[in-house]
């Protein structure tokens, strides 16, 4: 199942969708940044599922999963 990963904005509106998307992992397993900034959020931050179950992750863990699948 495909699950977008981001993080609430800091005052959203209610004119605004309420989230920030960062990474989008495919059916498959791999991961794609959605954001061109968010490679450069700390490796700590934990982002979450926004639409699907719940899960949450570090970019960390996405930089790791992205560099794996990185061919030579």
């Amino acid at each position: 199942m495909s699950t977008t990963f981001g993080i609430l904005k800091p005052n959203p509106t209610f004119e605004d969708d309420i989230y920030i998307e960062i990474a989008y992992q495919y059916n498959g397993g791999g991961f794609v940044w959605k954001n061109e900034l968010a490679e450069f959020l700390p490796d700590d931050m934990v982002i979450f599922a926004i639409d699907n179950d719940y899960k949450e992750l570090t970019i960390k863990q996405i930089k790791d999963e992205i560099n794996k699948n990185i061919k030579p």
